[in-house]
């Protein structure tokens, strides 16, 4: 009887046997599929960014703003908006639409090559601290290029911390003279007279930012 049992388990064996090996299989073959990063058709990088930039015709100052770009494959356009100036001189707010190239690598590094067009808001350029000077303003057109590298964490999630830094250069197209006048009061004699009063507006300037941001993966393919 034991002999028998025997027999027919060895024959269910021999039967179960390639079934069960092609089970496995099927299962090991899947496993790598269900840790690999999934691939999506765009992704959507939000940064903010601080920048120091040395100036050819005005004061050298620093920019605070933020970055939105949207990229897929190798091409990714956007937009930024940056506010800032220099001590005791105008203000700047920088307002650009951006398009280029992007390469995301698998270790986690993306690099940026884009062009930038936007416009320029200087305000408030010889505002006097201790003077009846109110300053003037001016809007002017720019453009530019910028280069930068980006260091991505979580690469198997659809969000991502972005770290990076970046090169740009940006010129405006013309360059604006003010010309006003503007009460002054005479402190010793007492009174006021009208002092005459002219600001130069337009820039070259070459900048580098430090940056940090969050990437959202959209649309899975």
């Amino acid at each position: 009887m034991a002999r028998g049992w025997a027999f027919c388990g060895f024959a269910v064996w021999l039967w179960l046997a390639p079934a069960a090996t092609a089970v496995a299989q099927a299962a090991q073959a899947q496993a790598p599929a269900s840790v690999q990063a999934r691939e999506y058709a765009f992704d959507l990088l939000l940064a903010l960014q601080l920048s120091l930039y040395a100036s050819r015709d005005m004061d050298d100052a620093a920019l605070f703003g933020s970055t939105a770009l949207l990229r897929h494959s190798f091409l990714v356009a956007g937009a930024s908006l940056n506010a800032g100036g220099a001590l005791f001189d105008s203000s700047v707010l920088n307002a650009s639409l951006l398009g280029g190239l992007a390469w995301q690598t698998d270790l986690g590094l993306r690099f940026d090559l884009l062009g930038t067009f936007g416009v320029d808001r200087y305000h408030a350029k010889g505002q006097g601290l201790f003077s009846g000077d109110p300053g003037t303003s001016a809007v002017i057109g720019c453009a530019g290029a910028r280069a930068g590298v980006w260091y991505r964490l979580a690469p198997r999630g659809i969000r991502h911390l972005m770290f990076g830094a970046f090169a740009s250069y940006e010129e405006d197209f013309e360059r604006v003279t003010r010309r006003y006048s503007y009460p002054e009061p005479n402190w010793i004699f007492g009174g006021s007279g009208l002092v005459a009063a002219e600001h130069s507006f337009g820039d070259r300037r070459l900048a580098l930012a430090l940056t940090f941001g969050v990437t959202f993966d959209l649309m899975p393919l």
